[in-house]
């Protein structure tokens, strides 16, 4: 008979040596033995881990830690098993006391900052990765993760310095390419994101991630055939992967073909059923109504812990339930999604205040100084704006239906000119504004030209970037001919249907009620001001008016723009373009008055919302 020695010794071979089957028989027999032994019960642990046998695998390194509480790789092996059975909190909790036996342990600080990442606190996580990074500056793992805290912030050239050490570091490693194309597409520069994807795809043909990243820019950049190709080659490749199917169920979405977006929202389900995106995304189609069964899955979606898996389970459940009259049930998934996205945000209107009232008071000094208009003279640049879910998608959809403009969608081109314009007028923004000279006005104007694909035709160029209210002051300096079309629509409406979709990270006022009336007050005083210095070059466009007469709202508004009325502009549901916005499906449609004071269904639960408003709120 063997005995315990020669027992271990042959499961820890084995298990070295990867022949995980003889060496979990073995380890078996090692606790046949001695039922208390801690090294093989953390190791079979760890195996029955591997295996997704997770509740084996919690037993066995919990009856470890009963013998011996302050092991802190037992703690570090029970993070592991608790992250895996979606229980995050429980994770960060067995990591934080591994780490208080072992301070200076690098992956255990790399693998509470991601438990860290994935619950949303991207602060707390950002701590954790620099402390790895202090112990080892060349740790490769807490590098990417370092580059994807620093995107999730918006500080893409910190991103893209982590991703590139990293390179010098291990060239070897296909996420590290992954990490810089990511890191690109983000910042909008999707040339260069398209290169490093597809450095990624030959360093390893097989990478879902950089399949999908390259799909992503492919179709955020409007090339829809190259999109469609890529979607083709991947799907050959893996005809049954989840991924695969969303992707394609996005893309038929924002091509306007509900029907075929559907079905491979379906499939993805289907492949995944607890993967709550692409259940979300399903019901998002225009005049769904969610079936019983799709009611029963979407119910049964686990809580995982993870923050975008359980924001998209409310959301999808809150869209299902009203679908079917259910108000109260979604209205209160709506809370629980946002109070998860809130965690995310730290907003402060008197922050947001100070900023536009600094902005409109340069704008203006500026202008009281100008005796004739500087910048770039080029009449084409028109500029869709407001707040998000305010109409500006329906306007950017019947504009870009003529035939003399050239829809853009959203961009970060203003974005990047206000970056541009803090680089060459050596101050902050927004008081750079009011110091730019004539030639920085005019370079940054042609700059801004240039951030749009065929910016060198002669039709009309058409950004629906909503947020651009905020810039109207520079945008109108350095392109003195530009004309703004100022989408508004019902306060309450407008700030309601925000908190129905899940907005990302950016729009940190979003996820709740009292912030989104503050934050709309705010956008209405500066259009006021906006209103009063460019009165000339806006157009306010009431979306109750266009959808109450829409013939005669696209006449002024054609005449505004002096452009020719077109028949087709009334037909804008018909028009063949890609749509990246949440209102994709909904502009596919003919106009429609079931959204004009929808709010109402759901007085009884708006009221932080309706005091915030104040005097704004129609009566």
């Amino acid at each position: 008979m063997q005995t315990l020695d020669t027992l271990l010794n042959l499961a820890i071979r084995h298990y070295r040596a990867g022949e995980l089957g003889a060496a979990e028989q073995k380890f078996r027999q090692v606790l046949k033995l001695q039922p208390k032994h801690i090294l093989a019960l953390n190791i079979l642990g760890i195996i029955c881990l591997g295996s997704d046998r997770c509740d084996e695998s919690i037993r066995l390194i919990q009856t470890a830690l009963e013998i011996k509480p302050k092991d802190h790789q037992a703690l570090a092996n029970l993070a592991l098993a608790k992250q895996r059975v979606g229980d995050l909190q429980a994770a960060i909790r067995a990591l934080e006391r591994s780490l208080s036996l072992v301070p200076k342990n690098v992956n255990a600080l790399n693998s509470l900052g991601s438990l860290y990442r994935d619950t949303g606190n991207i602060a707390r996580a950002e701590q954790c990765y620099q402390s790895a990074l202090k112990l080892d500056p060349k740790h490769i793992d807490s590098l990417l993760n370092s580059t994807i805290v620093e995107r999730a912030q918006g500080r893409f050239k910190n991103a893209l310095t982590c991703a590139l050490r990293a390179l010098q570091i291990a060239p070897e490693r296909v996420q590290v390419r992954y990490q810089i194309a990511r890191t690109y597409a983000a910042s909008g520069d999707y040339p260069n994101a398209i290169e490093w994807y597809e450095k990624a795809l030959q360093q390893d043909p097989t990478a879902v991630d950089s399949w999908i990243g390259l799909i992503d820019v492919l179709r955020e950049s409007g090339r829809v055939d190259e999109c469609q190709q890529t979607l083709d080659a991947l799907r050959s490749q893996l005809p049954q992967s989840e991924q695969a199917h969303f992707a394609q169920g996005l893309l038929h979405q924002q091509c306007g073909d509900a029907t075929a977006a559907a079905e491979h929202f379906s499939l993805a389900i289907a492949a995944q059923p607890n993967w709550s995106k692409p259940h979300y995304y399903r019901l998002q189609l225009k005049g769904r109504v969610a079936l019983s069964s799709e009611l029963a899955q979407i119910d049964a979606l686990p809580q995982t812990g993870h923050l975008e898996a359980d924001v998209y389970r409310h959301f999808a459940s809150a869209t299902a339930h009203e679908r079917r009259g259910h108000r109260d049930r979604a209205f209160n998934a709506w809370l629980m999604g946002n109070a998860l996205k809130a965690q995310q945000s730290s907003f402060a209107i008197s922050q947001r205040e100070d900023l536009y009232q600094t902005v409109a008071r340069h704008t203006r000094r500026a202008l009281e100084r100008d005796v004739e208009p500087l910048g770039t003279s080029d009449a084409r640049p028109l500029f869709i704006i407001g707040m998000p879910r305010s109409g500006t998608t329906l306007a950017g959809q019947i504009l870009s239906s003529h035939s003399q403009v050239n829809g853009y969608g959203e961009t970060r081109a203003v974005h990047d000119m206000t970056l541009r314009a803090v680089e060459s007028g050596n101050k902050p923004y927004p008081e750079v504004i009011e110091s730019l000279t004539r030639d920085e006005l005019k370079s940054l104007g042609e700059s801004l030209l240039t951030q749009y694909a065929n910016h060198h035709l002669q039709t009309h160029i058409l950004d629906v970037t909503p947020t651009n209210f905020q810039h109207l002051g520079l945008i109108a300096r350095a392109l003195p001919q530009a004309r703004f079309v100022h989408c508004c629509r019902n306060p309450v409406d407008t700030c309601f249907s925000i908190f129905k979709l899940p907005f990302p990270q950016g729009q940190d006022y979003a996820h709740d009620l009292t912030y989104l009336g503050q934050q709309y007050r705010a956008y209405w005083r500066l259009m006021k001001q906006w209103n009063e210095l460019f009165s000339e070059r806006i157009f306010n466009l009431r979306y109750e008016d266009l959808i109450a007469n829409s013939e005669q709202q696209i006449h002024r508004l054609c005449e505004f723009l002096a452009l020719p009325f077109e028949p087709d502009m009334l037909q804008f549901h018909e028009f063949e373009s890609l749509v990246r916005t949440p209102s994709a499906s909904q502009v596919r449609q003919p106009l429609y008055a079931h959204s004009v004071a929808a709010w109402r269904q759901y007085s009884n639960h708006l009221e932080p919302l309706l005091d915030a408003l104040g005097d704004l709120v129609d009566p």
